[in-house]
Parts: C-alpha cells; structure tokens; sequence
C-alpha cells in the first residue's frame, strides 16, 4: 500500500514537473482575462459616473448664468438658484442612500433653501425630481410674466432636461450592479487557481514558492477588490467619486452668480432712479435757450 502510494506520488510530481507550467500559463492567461475584463467594464461604469457628474456641473453652471442673466424678477431668480443647489446636494445625498439634506443647511444664505421650501423637500420621496421641478415652475412663470421670450424659455428647459437625464443614468448604475453569477465565476476561478498555483511552482521555485504564491495572490485579490470597489462609484470608499467636493464647486459658482445678479441689479435700480430724479427736478429754463430767454 505504500508502494502504491510512492507510486501514485511520484506519477503526481512527474506529471506536474512536465506538463505543470503548460496548465499553469493556460489557467494564468484565463485568469488574467477574465479579471481584464472586469476591471474593464468596471472602471467604465466608474468613468461613466464621472461623465455625467460633470454634466451635471457643466449645466447648473449654465441653467445659473441663465437665470442670473435673463430673469429680471428677484424672486424667481433666486428661487432657481436655490433649487439648482438644491439639487446637486439632493443628487449626492439619493446616490449614497442618504436623504437628510443636511449639507443644506450650511449652504451660503444665497443658494440655500428657505425653512418652508427645505420642509417641502423633505416631505417627498424622490427630493432631486423634486428641485427640478420647482425650478422648472419658476421658469415657467418668468415666460408667462414676458421676462424670458420662447427662446430662452427651450434654453432653459434643456438644461433642466440634461439635470434630469444626468440624474437618470446615475440612477441606473446605482441600481444596475454586476451580475452575482458572473462575479461569483470570477471569484471562484481565481481561487482555484491560486489553490493550483502552489503545485505548479514548488517542483521549480522550491522554497521561494510561499513569497510568489503571497505575491500572485495579493495581485489577484488585489484587482478584485479594486473593481468591486470602482463597480460603485458614488459611495464615500477611497475610489469613489469626490462628490463633496464637486458640489462644493457647484455651490460657489452658484454663490458667485447669486452676487453678480444682485450687484447688476442694484446698479440697475440705482441708475433708473438717478435718470427719473434728473428728469423731474430739471428746471424749466435749462430746457430754454439763450435767444428765448433775450426775447
């Protein structure tokens, strides 16, 4: 029985002597495939969220300067930007589960919600289609009072329309995880092949096989767990989006288009003032001439 034994040992060792590096480079090249590819698609869905975040810049930037540079109306002007901050922080709050709206509150005075319109939002369910809606019935009133004409009312729905279709794909990678059954393939070949990996390595590498195997294994576990990690890019990990910090910069932009408007609008009330004084205190002999007043 030990001879059988020995026998079926050295079958075992002489087989893995010859023919172990061939299997070994064949289960290394599907390995390294399989995880390329989903590093790959996972990392596209990472891209992907940073894309139509920076859509998201891009158009509350714009949908402010619009409302800044179109609406004369103070109210509805500072309503939009209102709700325009509103909702990003709204957006970022949906995507990582979190629906208190609490950065709100810290907001500059110019682009932060009033109470009423904070407790508004916190009574719905979906709080950024919310926002989106209530600036789009500003706008809506700035057309119906003649302050925007039709061109600029489709401007201004678009960038609403761009908001909404930004917040749509977010959602859909939020909601669109990798499939269990392909991720748990993935898991279950590479450990297969790092159990393997070993057999194939000691007839070789000897006693120099624990470092490569602790070295193949930190490799391959490795690129798992960072594309796991970068498969949910809209959570507060490492390598999740900076969120934070791109609504920030929404917020100051905001903020700044919030002054420039009111400062415009000053200086506007102030030079229309000027001239209707002017015109009224004029005396009636500044209107004469020298030749009717020597007449």
């Amino acid at each position: 029985m030990d001879k059988n034994a020995k026998t079926g040992s050295d079958w075992l060792a002489w087989k893995l002597k010859d023919d172990g590096g061939d299997v070994g480079k064949l289960l290394s090249f599907t390995l390294v495939l399989m995880l390329a590819m989903r590093t790959t698609q996972c990392y596209s869905r990472w891209w992907e969220g940073r894309t139509l975040w920076g859509s998201i810049v891009n158009r509350s930037r714009d949908l402010g300067r619009q409302a800044a540079t179109w609406i004369c109306d103070v109210h509805l002007r500072e309503c939009i930007l209102r709700h325009t901050t509103a909702f990003v922080y709204a957006t970022k709050d949906r995507l990582r589960g979190e629906e208190s709206l609490a950065d709100i509150k810290e907001l500059p005075k110019e682009v932060r919600l009033l109470e009423a319109e904070l407790a508004d939002a916190k009574q719905v369910e979906h709080k950024p289609v919310h926002t989106l809606q209530v600036v789009g019935r500003c706008v809506s009133q700035a057309a119906g009072a003649g302050y925007i004409n039709g061109f600029q009312l489709r401007a201004l729905d678009q960038n609403i329309t761009s908001l909404m279709d930004a917040l749509g794909g977010c959602e859909r990678i939020l909601k669109t995880p990798f499939p269990l059954s392909y991720v748990s393939h993935i898991r279950t070949f590479a450990f297969l092949y790092l159990m393997w990996l070993p057999f194939t390595l000691v007839m070789i590498a000897d006693w120099l096989t624990i470092p490569l195997v602790f070295i193949a294994s930190l490799a391959v576990m490795g690129l798992e767990h960072l594309a796991a990690e970068v498969e949910q890019p809209f959570t507060r990990e490492f390598n999740g989006l900076a969120l934070d910090a791109i609504c920030e910069t929404i917020s100051k932009n905001l903020t700044e288009l919030a002054h420039s408007s009111q400062t415009s609008t000053h200086l506007q009330d102030a030079t229309t003032s000027i001239s209707a004084s002017s015109f009224v205190t004029r005396p009636l002999s500044d209107n004469l001439d020298n030749t009717s007043i020597n007449v």
